[in-house]
């Protein structure tokens, strides 16, 4: 048991016969709703809270509606996956959450809260780095021919940089566990990602784009200088750069923009998009497009 990482895997529609070429793979955790494990009393009570209570950040069910739609005028059911580091008991409050805000996926992947405590090893309560590589590999394994978008916060940089090293540099054994180890993961840590590592290290499948959602007390030059981690301030952002990458449709950016800038005057509105131009999010073409 010690081999493996404590997680739990809920996948709710086989994707091997998909023809979509992608998989959004997003961590829940203030990337999409406002939920924070902070303090191990406080994660407790998650399972107990009502679907109703979480808050989702605003204009987040817009984008995910319109990357399970596509980029194409036909429904292509894009494959979505959630990554949470509670513990599986919060599947039904997440999923009815999501069933309210219109929002479809396909599965959910939890730290095993239960199983780390058998294991006597409470540290991976708060550990999150080790789990959140172990959950994209063991997805990846799932779905090896399959380019991902991955979605995260401020908190998840280390990991992205980590994953997208592990499966583009071309690392050999030795000088990937070196890696794993210069970031500070713990040894059982690395005893269950390099195994995975391994089976999917020849994989296809890419790391096409690694989002970080900002908090409002950083800043985009607070992350690491990292070419494949794009930091994001707002749902707008997202959808205007999902748009470029042509993972949605120009409807769904203006429902995103309706839904997140709603409150603010058109001249506040025209602002923060035209900002998102000069970040490079996306073209200046498609903003004329976006009108």
């Amino acid at each position: 048991m010690r081999r493996h990482y404590p997680l739990t895997v809920k996948l709710q529609r086989d994707l091997s016969g998909d023809s979509a070429q992608v998989l959004h793979i997003w961590n829940l955790d203030k990337s999409t709703l406002d939920v924070a494990h902070a303090t191990l009393a406080g994660v407790a009570t998650l399972p107990l809270d009502f679907a109703v209570d979480k808050r989702v950040i605003p204009g987040m069910p817009e984008v995910l509606r319109g990357l399970r739609w596509g980029s194409s005028p036909a429904y292509a059911c894009v494959p979505i996956v959630f990554v949470s580091a509670g513990p599986p008991q919060l599947r039904h409050v997440l999923a009815r959450k999501m069933m309210l805000d219109g929002v479809e996926w396909d599965g959910f992947l939890f730290k095993n809260w239960w199983r780390i405590l058998r294991m006597a090893q409470p540290w991976r309560l708060r550990e999150h780095t080790g789990f959140k590589l172990c959950a994209w590999l063991t997805l990846r394994a799932l779905q090896p021919q399959r380019d991902v978008f991955l979605y995260g916060n401020d908190s998840d940089a280390q990991a992205f940089s980590l994953f997208h090293g592990l499966i583009h540099e071309g690392l050999s054994a030795v000088r990937a566990e070196a890696r794993l180890q210069a970031a500070g993961l713990h040894r059982h840590d690395r005893r269950c990602i390099l195994p995975l590592w391994e089976q999917v290290a020849a994989a296809e499948g890419k790391v096409r784009r690694a989002f970080i959602h900002i908090g409002p007390s950083h800043s985009p030059g607070t992350l690491p200088a990292s070419p494949e981690l794009t930091p994001i301030r707002n749902a707008v952002d997202l959808a205007l750069a999902l748009w470029e990458e042509e993972q949605v449709r120009v409807e769904a950016v203006r429902r995103v923009i309706a839904a997140t800038l709603g409150p603010f005057s058109a001249e506040t509105r025209q602002r923060l998009v035209e900002d998102a131009g000069r970040r490079g999010l996306v073209s200046a073409a498609r903003l004329a497009e976006l009108g």
